[in-house]
């Protein structure tokens, strides 16, 4: 069984994307909140990567799923050198990922791989 680490991804501004969609997401609901976090720390086992909360959305992209009763959200991410960064993430109102947030993880993603 292999360990990574998890870290928030912070761009050169300073912002740090997860964060605040951490935050949306506890507005929404406490207990989605709490089964964010939870599935987060999950990803330092090497085998969640496989598991059914866990979906490849691009090159070298994934996005973790949530689901707490009937509310869901998503969590972006990618993965260097033994580490998962998280990107941004968002509340799932719909079937589809919102476009705006799949550019923006795009772009982090470059950022992580080719840049940082």
């Amino acid at each position: 069984m292999g360990e990574l680490k998890v870290e928030f991804y912070e761009r050169p501004s300073g912002r740090m994307p997860t964060k605040k969609a951490l935050e949306k997401i506890q507005r929404t609901s406490r207990e989605l909140y709490e089964a964010t976090l939870e599935a987060v720390l999950e990803l330092v086992d090497i085998e969640t990567l496989s598991s059914n909360k866990v979906e490849k959305v691009g090159q070298k992209l994934w996005c973790l799923r949530i689901r707490c009763n009937k509310a869901w959200s998503r969590i972006f991410f990618t993965i260097k050198n033994g580490i998962v960064w998280l990107l941004n993430g968002f509340v799932k109102k719909s079937n589809r990922i919102p476009k705006r947030d799949l550019k923006t993880a795009i772009i982090l993603t470059k950022e992580v791989q080719y840049v940082g």
